[in-house]
């Protein structure tokens, strides 16, 4: 088989990286279209009549890789799905998708964790799913925190050396805002309190303090705020340079640049989630958008990029999700919950 027709069918379908099954399903397409169209191939490459009559068949190869796709996802059974926030999971206002409860008790039912993998800290995240907190599996500031069941059974604390360095660092060197982020609530200069409603939709709580340097409290991550939108800048520029190997650095859009503990990321998150409950990475969905979500893409089999994703993002999963305005991870969770409600034949 081609590798131009089969790069040409995956562009088709929307695949970001051709997973494990799709030449199978690919030779079968192969097939139907062979049958119905009387030898529409030439040897191992398309030529240009079985071109067209592919793209007249491609419905046939969809239904048919489609429905691979999804028997094997669940003959994997699927047990863990974590999203992202922040233009992956909601919109660009900052609103759930309708109903999302529902679906997190849904999928609870068929023994499916939710997983709400996110850089804020989780007294914010307690607070905006109150409702249903218990049934909700939290990543909480870059893999920083984890909470089961409304427990923490993870946290990697900082050393207030440490962080204390950090302050300094960010006020000599950068024009970035200081967050220090303790496990009840975030800490702050009085002189930035002018950002304080802006910063409570990421930081429910907010300390303001008058001299950041004498802090010494619980904090699993530093955070620097960049108002001028140049996060992606100074991280080359200088975070990167000073702090790469020593501790985890992570982007987030173009406002945001955490520093946790050496290996804490959303992906060492999962694999601890993982081991903790016995899951191993077929079993486990991820879905994300940008550069703190590419850990998380790669620990596990069934990653998705949403449609809106920066185009480099998408070499680091498998899949393609709507958009975040358009639902996308809900789009991926019904068509689950379908297959699940559906008897076995």
């Amino acid at each position: 088989m081609g590798k131009p027709a089969l790069a040409w069918l995956r562009t088709r379908i929307g695949l970001v990286r051709q997973p494990a099954g799709f030449k199978l399903c690919y030779r079968l397409a192969v097939f139907q279209a062979e049958a119905l169209q009387n030898r529409c191939f030439s040897g191992s490459r398309l030529n240009q009549a079985g071109l067209g009559s592919v793209c007249r068949n491609l419905k046939v190869f969809k239904q048919l890789y489609c429905k691979s796709l999804w028997r094997r996802i669940l003959s994997s059974q699927i047990k863990l799905i974590a999203s992202d926030m922040d233009h992956t999971l909601l919109t660009e206002a900052g609103e759930l998708p309708p109903n999302f409860n529902d679906y997190v008790i849904k999928l609870q039912k068929f023994g499916v964790h939710f997983v709400i993998a996110s850089g804020r800290p989780l007294c914010t995240l307690y607070k905006m799913f109150s409702a249903i907190k218990r049934k909700i599996i939290f990543i909480a500031d870059n893999g920083g925190v984890i909470s089961y069941k409304g427990k923490v059974i993870f946290k990697s604390l900082l050393n207030p050396q440490d962080y204390q360095s950090m302050i300094r660092f960010t006020k000599e060197h950068t024009d970035g805002i200081p967050v220090l982020c303790g496990l009840e609530t975030g800490y702050m200069e009085k002189k930035h309190k002018s950002y304080k409603n802006y910063l409570n939709k990421f930081y429910s709580k907010i300390h303001f303090v008058e001299d950041f340097e004498k802090l010494n409290v619980q904090a699993c991550k530093f955070t620097v705020y960049f108002p001028n939108k140049n996060s992606g800048e100074e991280y080359e520029k200088t975070f990167k340079p000073q702090y790469n190997g020593v501790f985890s650095v992570t982007v987030g859009d173009t406002i945001w640049i955490d520093i946790m503990n050496n290996g804490i990321d959303k992906g060492g998150a999962m694999r601890f989630l993982g081991d903790y409950l016995h899951l191993t990475a077929d079993q486990m969905m991820a879905f994300g958008d940008t550069y703190n979500d590419i850990e998380m893409l790669q620990s596990v089999k069934h990653s998705y990029v949403v449609k809106n994703a920066s185009q480099d993002m998408r070499r680091y999963a498998n899949f393609e999700a709507d958009s975040n305005e358009n639902f996308g991870v809900i789009k991926i969770l019904d068509k689950l919950i379908k297959e699940l409600e559906t008897p076995a034949v």
